[in-house]
């Protein structure tokens, strides 16, 4: 991973953790259920947590139940701590949702959320997809930047450069030809076209 990814990473992490710290604020904590929540069972939880269809995980670990407060992961995620047998695990919270309440008959191996919104776990936001449709997803609704222009890791060029070779280029001046352009901003051919 280079220094450009890592900066990138810390800097979306800390957008992320501005919005969950006032999310966390109005996060219903008590055991009443919220209108229309259904609980079940949380996969590899050892019939100690259940899950909601709203995203909320309840423990029975101790003698009192109570409803565990998220945590967010550096790729905006919501996950919670689980405790098993001495076995800790911190699973996402919308692939426990999308395990208990979403059929998976093709056994798709992404959750999509449908919204772009990673905060949102309620079952009516998750769809079973592929790598695939959860990144053309991403594309099409603009939720992934990093695929396009300098935000790329891969980028030569910024998107002022880019937008100055298209510049030249159509002007069709033989003095900016595919290989004079390449010179002029220190990249290949290929980059160029």
């Amino acid at each position: 991973m280079t220094e450009r990814e890592r900066i990138r990473i810390r800097e979306n992490y800390k957008k992320a953790k501005l919005i969950y710290d006032e999310w966390i604020k109005c996060y219903p904590f008590d055991l009443e259920d919220l209108e229309g929540e259904e609980w079940k069972e949380a996969k590899n939880g050892g019939g100690f947590y259940q899950i909601s269809n709203f995203g909320r995980m309840k423990s029975f670990k101790n003698k009192t139940p109570r409803i565990l407060k998220p945590t967010i992961n550096t790729s905006g995620y919501l996950s919670v701590h689980m405790s098993v047998d001495g076995k800790e695990t911190t699973p996402l919270n919308h692939v426990l949702v999308g395990e208990a309440f979403i059929p998976n008959p093709d056994n798709l191996p992404e959750l999509n959320h449908k919204d772009g919104i990673k905060f949102n776990c309620h079952v009516s936001n998750l769809e079973w997809t592929t790598r695939l449709g959860n990144l053309m997803h991403a594309i099409d609704n603009g939720l992934n930047k990093k695929f396009f222009g300098e935000d790329n890791h891969v980028a030569k060029l910024t998107t002022k450069q880019a937008l100055e070779i298209l510049s030249l280029y159509k002007k069709r001046d033989k003095n900016f030809c595919i290989r004079a352009l390449a010179e002029k901003f220190g990249v290949c051919q290929n980059t160029i076209r």
